[in-house]
């Protein structure tokens, strides 16, 4: 049984990690050439506020660990781990939060300055949420000033 659980880790871990950040690279460059700056910002807002329960639980689960290690050895290694994959959701998840950033930048939705610490700042916790919330208000403030008046016939 521990053979499987080597397996997974040497090989299954690798692949996944890669795998995600793969796609991760290919949406945010999809992100700043293709799609509109409020779309963009909304799917940033939509995956930042989706991690918000996935860190509570990383949270959660390394406290868990780190207080039974007394009794079980391998709670150490277990809380190491979660932390890595926390550590891999925010990565993850900042790289899209600065690819949208780059995107309204580039669309002049906001300077260039502020797309720049946006995009840096992604990658802090909470600090990123706060950011995701002000760039998509920005961006849907934009869109519908850019829209069209209708007109009475």
């Amino acid at each position: 049984m521990s053979e499987i659980f080597s397996d997974i880790f040497t090989v299954g871990v690798p692949v996944c990690i890669i795998t995600a950040l793969v796609c991760t690279i290919s949406l945010a460059i999809s992100n700043v050439r293709s799609i509109q700056p409020y779309n963009a910002a909304k799917h940033n807002l939509l995956i930042k506020l989706l991690h918000i329960p996935a860190y509570i639980f990383y949270i959660n689960s390394i406290a868990d660990n780190i207080s039974v290690s007394e009794t079980d050895e391998n709670a150490h290694i277990r809380a190491g781990l979660l932390f890595m994959v926390c550590l891999l959701t925010g990565l993850i998840s900042g790289i899209h939060s600065a690819s949208s950033a780059a995107s309204a930048g580039k669309k002049g939705v906001i300077t260039k300055s502020d797309a720049v610490l946006t995009g840096i700042c992604s990658f802090v916790p909470c600090l990123d949420v706060i950011l995701s919330i002000i760039l998509f208000i920005k961006c849907k403030k934009t869109r519908t000033a850019l829209q069209p008046v209708p007109t009475a016939a």
